[in-house]
């Protein structure tokens, strides 16, 4: 196993990601981009807790507990802090482009990673796709013959049924170049990461939508971030998540690139 960076954006992506060797990961570092809690306060309340701080614990403590099933130090899990210490809220990573590439270079100047896992840009969640982009903004800072291979796991993206927008999970938007691997998991591998997946709570209701018959994933694209990830609504445009447009955040991108000089 090569030393990976996983960057993720929330708490349970990684095991959705790649559960199933996470047991053989150790040295590895995994990075969760924002502290998987809006800030509104609407996700805490419908999961029964009684503040936002509560809720931003117990993504925390589910994250950890899978680490330990999965034979791993908790340590193994290191929050994105921002330049000013403050930490990232779910939905709200494409509002901070800059600061969230700066602190992924950060880990990168610190591991020296051989490969750095991460989501696909494909208009499935704003943080998943800000994601997306700080990683490829920060490897991008980095001298060409030092920068670590991009590697992307399945996620989820906006399926289509006539008028009809819903997520589709399980396998890449069609049409990016690149070999798609696909690990057909054994049924230990599945009792395992069905076992992890299991620890965060509060997510069953939405983890119900994710098989654990394999994990996909495939070398980054180049993608242009100037241009939509398909056409059509997006999947987070549909459901409302951060309050942001496929347009506002291609602007957003555009404005980074030119702060971080890319």
């Amino acid at each position: 196993m090569p030393q990976v960076l996983v960057v993720m954006a929330h708490p349970d992506d990684e095991v959705l990601a790649v559960g199933a060797r996470m047991h053989r990961m150790g040295g590895c570092r995994f990075v969760c981009v924002t502290d998987g809690a809006p800030e509104n306060g609407a996700d805490a309340r419908a999961h029964g807790f009684r503040s936002l701080e509560q809720y931003r614990a117990s993504r925390r403590s589910e994250l950890e507990a899978a680490l330990e099933l999965a034979g791993l130090p908790v340590s193994s899990a290191a929050e994105l802090l921002l330049e000013d210490g403050t930490r990232v809220p779910d939905q709200g990573a494409a509002g901070r482009l800059v600061e969230v590439a700066r602190a992924v270079g950060r880990h990168l100047r610190d591991l020296h990673p051989q490969v750095v896992l991460t989501h696909p840009y494909e208009g499935g969640h704003p943080d998943h796709d800000a994601t997306s982009f700080a990683v490829w903004a920060a490897v991008h800072g980095i001298a060409t013959e030092k920068r670590p291979v991009v590697v992307e796991s399945v996620a989820y993206h906006a399926g289509t049924g006539g008028t009809t927008v819903w997520m589709k999970t399980g396998e890449f938007l069609p049409g990016a170049a690149g070999e798609v691997r696909i690990c057909e998991l054994s049924r230990a591998e599945q009792v395992r990461k069905r076992a992890m997946l299991g620890c965060f709570r509060s997510q069953a209701e939405t983890l119900e939508q994710f098989g654990v018959e394999r994990e996909m994933f495939r070398v980054a694209p180049a993608y242009d971030f100037a241009l939509a990830p398909h056409a059509g609504v997006l999947l987070y445009e549909a459901y409302g998540w951060g309050g942001v447009t496929g347009e506002a955040f291609r602007e957003r991108v555009r404005a980074a690139r030119e702060e971080l000089g890319l």
